[in-house]
């Protein structure tokens, strides 16, 4: 396509989904709040507006429209924003335009580019070449389609010598940025080698979908050879800070406001198929605290079905304590008699062809306390064991907060533990142990609200006044046009809107927020612009000319003197230089008429 139409993007884009995605967002008459991406806060001041196509923080003034607030939040350039939401609307991209997207002259840029370039180029061999018929048959047979293949761009590395290093060099890539995004190394006589040789490759995307590293999973049946090997960390990869497929499952996450965790690629690309497609896979067998943090800030409900062997098992527990500390709702996915989602849904399509795997995740979850408590009774070997497995539980369960849950769980863990549930109510109130919570349930915004955030502003209540009947009128704007061009604001941020309004009404008929803001990359004059849409000034509905003819006579006298002032206080200064009293008592006299 030769051009990305910049309005049709933004008028086809949900910009509600679309911030869901980053942000939990409750329901506030028209419209949405949640808690700022862009700063830390507790009281949510970040709103959405699906009538206007707009999301701005009224705390930092970060936001915009769908273009901007994407551009701003993953921090790549309007261009990069606007070419992802196309492609996200299904519109075809030109490749030439998204290389355009990146610096190639730049490191970091060369790695990201280098590394996604790389991750189509390997599954391009394994769809279409004979080297890797042994590799897709493999796929093939362990059940995933060839949909998933190319969903998930898993691909193939053949057993060639440099065949990505002679790919880059045809594509003019530096071979030493590439070697920093771990693609090809350089052995000790200074020569560039490939990393991954006869291996399935998966390719991992960070949270912006970007491709930042690979795991490689061999072919090979000598057992001396790591079945899998990933890349090391890089500059744009750091392990703990990605979950497989979280990019891709974003938006089915924030639909179904649940979150699972999986250990596996293969346990991602299974549900995937299944059509449960909130699903991502952990790197490793634990989850940061600063990730899990920023789960939360998305999601309510956290679900985890990690491997059914002891070192999963141990994981559950660890990453569910952790989340516990922030949540009521951590849910345990019942995976019986396998090891992992992989297996088991392979297993249970083998017995019935129609078995229903996203059926079975709702109907086979239990609160992750009351999965712990079965687990560890099934561990408590001896009396000291079982107490100690019996305070660690009541631990967990002094965090909730929903007393109902407390009580059904306790109920469960004097059940299992046969110990007299009136001891364990004195147990845990003994405890004194509390969880605060941030709900954005406590937030309702209102006028002060919003006008309390703008007050450090000090906006001049007039002049937004004036450029609110602008907002509304096209040809008000036009009327006096060369008048503002001309007029000294005392707030330079007013000139510039005159000058961006100008541009704006020159494409355009009526005011529509999200389509200015699409021109507008100072965030001072977004803050201002926003304050003045949002804040209601009590003028007509359908504005006249005379109307605003009155404030800009205002103005105008209001400049006039101001200019006045001015030249009166430098000819007090020349005064004052040749030590003229008479001149000099005659402007102070003067200049007693122009109090502040």
């Amino acid at each position: 396509m030769a051009r990305i139409d910049i309005d049709y993007v933004l008028e086809n884009t949900d910009i509600v989904s679309l911030v869901s995605e980053y942000v939990k967002l409750e329901a506030r008459g028209k419209n949405y709040i949640g808690l700022c991406p862009f700063h830390n806060e507790k009281t949510p001041s970040f709103s959405v507006s699906p009538e206007k196509k707009i999301a701005h923080c009224f705390g930092c003034g970060q936001g915009g429209n769908a273009i901007n607030f994407l551009a701003q939040l993953e921090s790549i350039s309007f261009k990069q924003a606007l070419i992802k939401l196309a492609t996200r609307l299904g519109l075809e991209v030109e490749e030439e335009r998204k290389t355009k997207a990146y610096n190639l002259d730049n490191r970091i840029d060369t790695m990201y580019y280098s590394s996604d370039l790389i991750a189509d180029y390997y599954n391009y061999i394994l769809l279409n070449t004979k080297e890797a018929e042994k590799a897709l048959n493999y796929l093939l047979n362990r059940g995933i389609t060839k949909e998933s293949i190319k969903h998930f761009n898993i691909g193939y590395a053949p057993n060639v010598d440099k065949l990505i290093v002679d790919f880059l060099k045809s594509k003019n890539i530096s071979l030493e940025y590439a070697a920093d995004a771990g693609l090809v190394t350089m052995a000790s006589n200074g020569s560039y080698y490939d990393v991954f040789k006869d291996r399935i490759i998966f390719p991992i995307k960070d949270d912006k979908s970007r491709v930042v590293a690979f795991s490689g999973r061999t072919m090979s049946e000598d057992k001396s050879v790591a079945k899998y090997y990933n890349t090391q960390e890089t500059d744009i990869f750091e392990k703990r800070n990605i979950l497989y497929n979280f990019s891709d499952a974003r938006p089915f996450i924030s639909k179904e406001n649940n979150i699972i965790l999986v250990e596996g690629y293969m346990d991602v690309i299974r549900a995937y198929q299944e059509n449960v497609k909130n699903v991502v896979a952990i790197m490793g067998t634990s989850l940061d605290e600063n990730r899990a943090s920023s789960l939360l800030r998305l999601v309510d409900n956290v679900s985890l079905a990690l491997d059914n062997d002891k070192a999963g098992q141990d994981a559950c527990i660890n990453i569910g304590n952790s989340l516990l500390s922030k949540t009521n709702n951590i849910y345990k996915i019942n995976i019986t008699s396998k090891k992992d989602i992989d297996e088991f849904v392979a297993y249970r399509k083998e017995k019935d062809e129609n078995f229903s795997f996203s059926d079975y995740v709702i109907n086979n979850k239990t609160h992750y306390i009351d999965w712990k408590i079965s687990y560890l009774k099934d561990h408590s070997k001896n009396i000291e064991a079982k107490l100690n497995n019996k305070n660690e539980i009541l631990k967990n369960i002094a965090y909730l907060k929903e007393e109902s849950l407390k009580d059904l769980l306790l109920s469960s863990l004097a059940n299992n533990f046969e110990i007299d549930k009136k001891i364990l109510v004195r147990e845990l109130a003994a405890l004194g142990i509390t969880r605060d919570t941030i709900s954005v349930n406590d937030y309702v915004p209102n006028k002060t609200k919003i006008e309390k955030l703008f007050r450090s502003q000090n906006y001049d209540i007039n002049t937004c006044r004036m450029f609110k009947y602008f907002l509304k009128s096209r040809d008000i704007f036009f009327e006096f046009y060369e008048e503002l061009e001309n007029m000294n604001f005392s707030n330079l941020l007013f000139s510039k809107l005159v000058k961006n309004l100008g541009i704006y009404y020159n494409n355009y008929m009526d005011f529509e927020m999200y389509k200015f803001t699409s021109n507008v990359v100072d965030y001072e004059l977004l803050h201002l612009l926003n304050y003045i849409d949002n804040t209601d000034f009590l003028i007509e509905e359908e504005p006249s000319i005379d109307s605003v003819k009155e404030y800009i006579e205002y103005f105008k006298k209001k400049n006039n003197l101001k200019q006045e002032f001015t030249r009166l206080k430098t000819e007090l200064d020349n005064a004052i230089g040749e030590e003229d009293i008479h001149a000099k008592i005659s402007i102070l006299d003067k200049l007693k008429n122009y109090k502040k």
